[in-house]
């Protein structure tokens, strides 16, 4: 068997030369000083770059050695060969190769373990970190968002309009922690059938909301929902956990610079990120608590989600409609939470009545804006 190998030769001066395996020696086959060196007074070892050289080094000459690339047929040559000083070597690389290899397979799973973790806390950590944020600072950054989101132009700003909501939504206001009271509320131009909360207690409700609500309490309804989520901080906490694991972990280390930053940066990117089914079900029933406080019937809520499920019938159809309610969205089943708090009503046996109309008066408003 015949190998080109590399002889290192007095130092660092290096020559290519061909070697043969015979059945007791090393023979070399294109070198003036050496010819032949018997298997007993070579010592075998492994090394280079990941490990893919013999090095066959003379037991008492330190002054060269022949280097050859590892194969299967040079492997399967010295495993059958009678050398046992170089099977021991081999045996004892091999097991040092696979403790190695073991060892990072090891800390492989561990990383991944680590990470999975991460992860599967990253709303803990979140809530971590918006427990460490003061209400001023969302305020603040609320306020930049607003004139991001909700601009003058695609507002609606007809003071007889916005007195009448306010008068429409002051017995939920007056339901709030102290430190929440001041809730700023905005009427967007926008058709669309919603209303949603911002970071430092601003809500912004869609003029399509108003347009086809019939009732009082199905806009009492929904912004007891976005107040809950106000209260509940979870428009932060979900803009927190878009923001990245990374940034989560820095934050908690104590370094809220990097963390604050993107919020202002990237706020309108993060205010899309939808909130989880938890946050969604805890706004629900802290919701209703409030509707139930202000003597004002829950059942608004579910007059709108039923609302929304006919709107989406008519967009998408009612099979594709219901499949996009229930699977496709991060929200809760909209069936399931119209169940939910029916369930509350039931158990409570509420039978509250109400009899006010401040709707009828926006939608008469309403007419006369563009």
């Amino acid at each position: 068997m015949e190998k080109t190998g590399i002889l290192h030769f007095k130092g660092r001066d290096k020559q290519n030369i061909k070697v043969k395996f015979d059945q007791y020696s090393l023979v070399i086959l294109d070198h003036d000083l050496l010819s032949s060196i018997n298997y007993e007074k070579l010592n075998l070892e492994i090394g280079g770059a990941n490990n893919h050289l013999y090095f066959f080094k003379p037991i008492h000459d330190k002054s060269y050695s022949i280097h050859i690339p590892i194969d299967k047929e040079l492997n399967h040559f010295l495993n059958s060969s009678n050398q046992d000083h170089w099977k021991r070597n081999l045996s004892s690389f091999n097991k040092a190769k696979l403790l190695f290899n073991s060892s990072i397979l090891f800390i492989l799973i561990l990383l991944g373990v680590l990470f999975i973790t991460l992860i599967q806390s990253r709303s803990y950590l979140a809530d971590r970190v918006v427990k460490s944020i003061p209400y001023e600072t969302e305020v603040m950054l609320g306020e930049r968002l607003v004139s991001v989101m909700v601009p003058p132009s695609k507002t609606i700003r007809n003071n007889k309009i916005l007195l009448e909501l306010e008068n429409m939504l002051a017995p939920l206001k007056n339901q709030l922690p102290k430190d929440f009271s001041k809730i700023n509320f905005y009427i967007s131009t926008d058709k669309e059938l919603n209303a949603f909360a911002m970071p430092g207690g601003n809500i912004v409700i869609n003029r399509g909301l108003l347009d086809k609500a019939e009732k009082d309490i199905e806009v009492l309804g929904v912004v007891a929902h976005e107040l809950a989520h106000v209260t509940q901080r979870h428009v932060l906490r979900s803009m927190i956990q878009g923001a990245g694991l990374f940034l989560l972990i820095q934050t908690v280390l104590g370094d809220m610079t990097g963390l604050i930053a993107v919020l202002g940066d990237q706020g309108s990117f993060l205010l899309s990120q939808s909130f989880s089914r938890d946050m969604e079900r805890e706004a629900d029933a802290i919701g209703f608590s409030y509707l139930e406080k202000a003597k004002i019937p829950p059942n608004g809520l579910i007059l709108f989600f039923e609302k929304i499920i006919k709107e989406s019938e008519k967009l998408l159809g009612k099979e594709l409609s219901k499949m996009n309610i229930s699977f496709l969205s991060t929200h809760p089943d909209t069936e399931e939470r119209i169940k939910e708090i029916q369930n509350m009503i039931d158990n409570k046996n509420l039978k509250l009545e109400y009899k006010k109309n401040f709707l009828k008066k926006i939608k008469q408003h309403l007419k006369d804006e563009k």
